[in-house]
């Protein structure tokens, strides 16, 4: 292995590598476009999949109230894990390719070629706009198309390459495919003013994002417009199927309502009185003759 690559900077001229461009790259750009549409795609259906399957138990009907607080909270949780697994699963994948130095087939951020005179292979690290892919994986240029005289008459606004092509797509947009004088220039160079369907994204359709909304902005709301989430109490609780129901109904209490209140406590207090006092006495009378029963005695023996 150490025959293979020697990574040395001995009579060796730093080299860049030929020049990318929209020809060679559009078609990774926007495979790897597709894939994260598919990947974000399946991934909010895979978990509202699983979302959906969990049940809602309780022992009492929860008020309507509380209820839907509840089926609220459930929601954000569940958007706000969803997009925080996505993106760290990204940035682990990412994080991986950079530490171990994975080389792109398109020998877009490691260049190996053979010194003259020699049967060995060495490896250069590609620059990008002045960044060395060998420090950071980030490094980008802008995207250029080649006419057939090998000239560059035109940069894509927005679009980018550099040392990995995902790398290099979270970093662009798609400004350039709302545009359509953008749009017609690319046919022209790139298909030569051929007869092929290209149309304009609607820039004026209602969206959260802008037309300058990089990839990685898009891919860290997983491309979701808006979430629409929807709840019915009505059937939790014709599920709940509860045996017996009790409301509360709160009233002010009205002078005649007091006025009862008072002649029935005062009622109920005599005849609470009526059923101790009686019983009450008889007990404290019962008390006084067992007492006078043990003091009669003691009197009469003194006497003698």
């Amino acid at each position: 292995m150490k025959q293979f690559l020697i990574l040395t900077t001995r009579y060796i001229k730093r080299f860049e590598g030929p020049r990318k461009n929209f020809q060679e790259l559009s078609i990774f750009t926007f495979q790897a476009l597709y894939a994260f549409c598919q990947l974000t795609n399946r991934t909010v259906s895979e978990r509202l999949t699983q979302f959906l399957s969990n049940q809602y138990v309780s022992t009492t009907v929860t008020p309507e109230n509380l209820f839907q607080s509840q089926i609220q909270t459930s929601v954000r949780q569940f958007n706000s894990s969803i997009i925080n697994d996505f993106v760290r699963s990204l940035d682990l994948i990412k994080n991986t390719t950079q530490i171990n130095g994975l080389h792109s087939a398109l020998m877009t951020n490691y260049d190996f070629y053979m010194a003259s005179g020699t049967t060995q292979l060495y490896m250069n690290s590609c620059i990008h706009s002045e960044c060395d892919c060998h420090i950071s994986p980030t490094c980008v240029e802008p995207l250029s198309i080649i006419n057939k005289y090998g000239h560059v008459p035109f940069y894509i606004p927005g679009l980018y390459y550099g040392c990995y092509i995902i790398e290099a797509l979270l970093q662009s947009t798609l400004e350039c495919f709302y545009n359509k004088t953008c749009i017609a220039t690319i046919r022209y160079i790139y298909y030569n003013n051929l007869n092929v369907s290209m149309i304009a994204l609607d820039s004026s359709s209602k969206t959260r994002y802008s037309v300058k909304s990089t990839i990685k902005e898009l891919l860290d709301q997983l491309m979701i417009e808006e979430w629409n989430p929807s709840w019915s109490y009505e059937n939790y609780y014709n599920e709940c199927q509860p045996i017996e129901c009790t409301y509360i109904h709160e009233t002010k209490n009205g002078i005649v309502y007091i006025i009862t209140a008072l002649f029935g406590l005062v009622g109920g207090l005599i005849t609470v009185l009526k059923i101790v006092v009686p019983r009450l006495v008889k007990f404290i009378r019962w008390i006084i003759r067992k007492w006078r029963k043990k003091i009669t005695p003691q009197m009469s023996t003194v006497g003698t």
